[in-house]
């Protein structure tokens, strides 16, 4: 739920977001949607990790170039949001995956990493899900990469995993629907979600893509130079 609510609203602000639906009927609502990559295997989500991390990287270099602040240096580039479901699952999968690689290939737990580690700058942001973090599958280091953290029906040592010991008590899961805490830093915020129906969300993201389209708001396709570029990085990545 909230991650329908999370990737509709950047729909609806003009974002591309990419699901990597590893349990395959998360983000059904999501299909066929403009400005959507939709990944339900570990095929299509290794490929979408690798161009996005090349994607991060060619924006990298726009703003190394630039004499321009960060933010005004990609002042048009798009957004783009990472929903990644079942994050220990998926992450089991792509190195499973890795294994059938051959040698010197980039690899897509790697491009997560990148994404994760250099995304924020790149405006590229990732959203992940977990019914338990999993450190020997997920990097603490990459969980300590999320700004903030999402708190929903958890159990105690989920808490203690999470959250900051200087952050104080310990509260209960809450038994109201849809109603959790919001983890950052230090501070916990006890927080009611937004929740979307399914068909809701994707009549909101075609109406608003339909908006901005009449208003000349929608971006351009990929410029040949764009994909020469990302080709370019996907080649130095070893890709």
């Amino acid at each position: 739920v909230i991650a329908r609510s999370l990737a509709t609203q950047a729909l609806v602000k003009g974002a591309t977001v990419a699901f990597l639906d590893y349990k395959r009927i998360s983000h059904r609502w999501a299909k066929n949607l403009p400005q959507v990559h939709y990944a339900p295997d570990v095929t299509t989500m290794a490929n979408a990790l690798v161009s996005i991390a090349a994607e991060v990287h060619r924006r990298m270099e726009i703003i190394e170039n630039s004499p321009l602040s960060i933010e005004d240096a990609l002042a048009d580039e798009v957004r783009i949001v990472v929903v990644a479901e079942e994050l220990n699952g998926m992450m089991e999968a792509l190195k499973e995956f890795e294994a059938t690689l051959g040698k010197g290939t980039f690899k897509p737990t790697r491009g997560f990493a990148e994404i994760m580690n250099l995304g924020r700058a790149a405006k590229v942001h990732v959203v992940g899900f977990a019914q338990y973090p999993d450190y020997t599958v997920v990097p603490k280091r990459l969980m300590e990469s999320f700004g903030y953290r999402v708190l929903l029906k958890h159990s105690y040592n989920m808490r203690n995993l999470l959250v900051s010991r200087s952050a104080g008590s310990n509260p209960p899961a809450s038994n109201h629907p849809g109603r959790g805490y919001v983890v950052a830093g230090d501070r916990v915020i006890k927080t009611q979600f937004l929740f979307l129906e399914e068909e809701e969300c994707a009549e909101l993201v075609r109406v608003a893509y339909e908006a901005r389209e009449r208003m000349g708001l929608v971006p351009q396709k990929v410029t040949r130079q764009q994909e020469s570029d990302q080709r370019r990085h996907m080649r130095a990545l070893g890709a």
